[in-house]
């Protein structure tokens, strides 16, 4: 029916190449001669679709690597992608022990198609609703701690929506216990990955200092001494990046730009899910950040170029069908996401949960529910009292860094006293607390109130 539509169109001389069965699409290869511009029949989709009586379209691109033309029509009846079976994949199985890969699904060539962070990095996942994107996300999830214990993997689950994620509160998996719900607590979270991204890129400088040359988390573990922890890679994964731009637009969009820019080597992954693929959601520093897209069927061409930077995306079926693209890769691959059910995912984690002891971190969960200064009240000349003195010194040291330079930011304390990223903007919002410095104000960098004079009439001696 394909050869005689094209012919009926005045396609000259049109041959099937090669057939490919995938689960969710049957891909036609059709070879045409040189002289005939593959435009002319892209341009026939419609005509193509209605001789097969495909109600939701073919899709036709240039295949430039079997240089042919690619037809694409869906498959009346669609296979499910189980998740069992790609659990038994050799690329999964014997995946390297510096990996961290996970299960994505079928190709339209019916392969198994797997991810791996190491080589990803950071991920976006957007897509409209009902196009499958929280059923891909259950699937990475489940994939990742079937393979990889406690002590290889620790994960931060941030879920507005409140009712995704709960089916996996109190995983070992997880550095702390519940999953993240509120803007507030989201933002902290954020804060704290990068505090210990700079505690670790502090460790490995430690490392090389001391003899032996560490420039990321992997050549670390693989160097470290017997009194010494391997350091797990950690994993964040935001259900909807909508809702917590909708909250605290500047401050999310900050930490994840803080985030992904240098946490590769500290091994520190991110992955933001959207169901609203818009410019004011997933902004350019954002994308500039997430380099490894998952496109899911959306309503229009202009998603699928937010998300992409190309169409493709509105004419994918829904129901896990998506196209995915890799940093240096310029021509997407579809995929059909494997499936797992709920009552599959909870047998899961109640196993993991029942052969493995829960080691949440207390320090980290009281971190994220603080509010900045509300944790440990700013004391001296204010009148409350620090948890120690040795945080009243570092406060104090802080001031001085402040005042010299005229200027405020935690990134700045990270310079000049070497501390955590964390903690030093735990101490910039106890000084905007003080009113010794101004608020923050998104890009804008935060002025200096307090004088030399005050300073030394509340805390003695500039020395």
């Amino acid at each position: 029916m394909i050869i005689s539509t094209l012919v009926d169109y005045k396609i000259a001389n049109p041959q099937i190449a090669s057939t490919t069965y995938g689960p969710t699409v049957t891909r036609y290869n059709v070879s045409i001669p040189r002289t005939v511009s593959p435009k002319k029949i892209i341009q026939l989709d419609q005509e193509i679709a209605m001789q097969l009586f495909a109600k939701d379209g073919v899709n036709i691109y240039a295949n430039y690597e079997d240089c042919v033309v690619s037809i694409e029509v869906p498959n009346k009846n669609r296979q499910f992608v189980q998740l069992g079976c790609m659990l038994t994949g050799e690329q999964y199985v014997n995946a390297k022990p510096t990996s961290l890969v996970f299960a994505m699904g079928k190709d339209v060539a019916n392969r198994k198609v797997y991810g791996d962070f190491t080589q990803m990095i950071h991920l976006l996942v957007a897509g409209t609703s009902g196009s499958g994107k929280s059923v891909l996300l259950n699937t990475m999830i489940v994939s990742l701690i079937n393979k990889y214990s406690p002590a290889e993997l620790r994960m931060i689950l941030i879920d507005p929506k409140q009712n995704e994620f709960i089916v996996y509160a109190g995983l070992p998996h997880l550095i702390v216990k519940d999953i993240i719900t509120d803007a507030k607590r989201s933002v902290q979270a954020l804060n704290w990955a990068i505090g210990e991204m700079h505690r670790r890129n502090k460790m490995f400088a430690d490392k090389t200092l001391a003899g032996t040359r560490v420039v990321n988390i992997d050549e670390y573990n693989a160097h470290v001494d017997s009194p010494e922890e391997k350091l797990p890679r950690i994993l964040i994964i935001i259900d909807e990046l909508a809702d917590l731009m909708l909250a605290a637009k500047k401050d999310v969009e900050e930490k994840i730009q803080a985030l992904t820019q240098m946490s590769r080597s500290a091994g520190i992954h991110v992955v933001v899910s959207t169901q609203r693929p818009s410019t004011d959601v997933i902004t350019g520093v954002i994308k500039s950040n997430l380099a490894t897209r998952i496109a899911c069927k959306v309503p229009t061409d202009v998603d699928s170029r937010v998300i992409l930077d190309q169409t493709g995306a509105q004419k994918l079926l829904g129901k896990g069908d998506f196209l995915y693209v890799m940093p240096g890769e310029s021509a997407p691959v579809r995929v059909q996401s494997a499936f797992i059910s709920s009552d599959d995912i909870q047998k899961v984690v109640d196993y993991i949960k029942f052969n493995n002891q829960p080691d949440f971190d207390e320090d980290v969960e009281k971190y994220i529910s603080s509010s900045g200064a509300s944790d440990s009240s700013v004391g001296g000349g204010a009148g409350g009292a620090f948890g120690s003195e040795e945080d009243m010194t570092e406060f104090v040291n802080a001031l001085r860094v402040f005042i010299e330079a005229g200027r405020a930011s935690a990134t700045l304390l990270v310079g000049k006293m070497r501390i955590g990223y964390s903690k030093a903007a735990r101490i910039v919002d106890q000084m905007a607390e003080l009113n010794y410095i101004s608020q923050y104000d998104g890009a804008k960098a935060r002025k200096v109130y307090i004088t030399r004079e005050q300073f030394e009439e509340k805390y003695g001696s500039w020395n």
